[in-house]
C-alpha cells in the first residue's frame, strides 16, 4: 500500500518537503536505533526458528527490556514481519522494517503537522483521512516520530522551491 500524496495538491504542499523530512528522519541516530532494535529481534528469531524462545530470552539476548520486546513483537506480528507458528516458535516473513506502514507515513505526518495549522484534538482523524490509513497506524507513527525526534522537532521550512 502506497501513501496517496494527492493531499499535497489539495493543501498546496510541495512534495519535496516530504522527501526532505524523510531524509532528515532517516539520518537521525534514534531512527537507526529503532530499526536496529526490530532487526535484532527478527535476526534472533530467524536463527532460532525451530526451538522455543521466551520473550525474556529474546530481551536478554538483544539487550532490550521485556516490555520493549513484547511491544516490538506485537508490531512485527501485526505488520506481517513474523508469524507465530506455535508457542515460542516464529517464522520470519520479512526484514524490510522501513516498509511497515507507520514508518512509511512518518514523513507525511511530520510535514502535515508542521505545515498545516491544525487543532491537536482533530489531528489524528484528519491525518488518517487524508492519508487513507487507520487512526491506529497514525498514532503508532506519531509515537515513533516523537521518540525519534526526542522533542528536537524536525522542522521543514515552508519555502517554495
Amino acid at each position: 500500500m502506497e501513501v496517496n500524496r494527492s493531499y499535497c495538491e489539495t493543501y498546496n504542499i510541495d512534495e519535496r518537503l516530504i522527501v526532505i523530512f524523510e531524509y532528515k528522519l532517516k539520518t537521525m541516530p534514534l531512527y537507526k536505533k529503532l530499526l536496529n532494535d526490530f532487526l535484532n529481534i527478527i535476526n534472533k528469531l530467524e536463527h532460532n526458528n525451530i526451538n522455543k524462545l521466551t520473550k525474556v530470552e529474546i530481551s536478554n539476548s538483544v539487550g532490550l527490556s521485556y516490555t520493549s520486546v513484547v511491544n516490538k513483537m506485537k508490531f512485527l506480528i501485526q505488520y506481517d514481519f513474523i508469524y507465530l507458528k506455535s508457542n515460542g516458535v516464529y517464522d520470519v516473513l520479512s526484514k524490510d522494517i522501513e516498509s511497515a506502514l507507520p514508518f512509511r507515513i512518518m514523513a507525511d505526518i511530520g510535514v502535515i503537522k508542521n505545515y498545516l495549522d491544525l487543532k491537536e484534538e482533530n489531528i489524528t482523524k484528519f491525518i488518517s483521512t487524508i492519508l487513507s490509513v487507520n487512526e491506529s497506524d497514525v498514532l503508532k507513527a506519531q509515537g515513533y516520530l516523537t521518540y525519534i525526534t526526542q522533542s528536537k522537532q524536525v522542522k521543514v521550512t515552508k519555502k517554495r522551491f
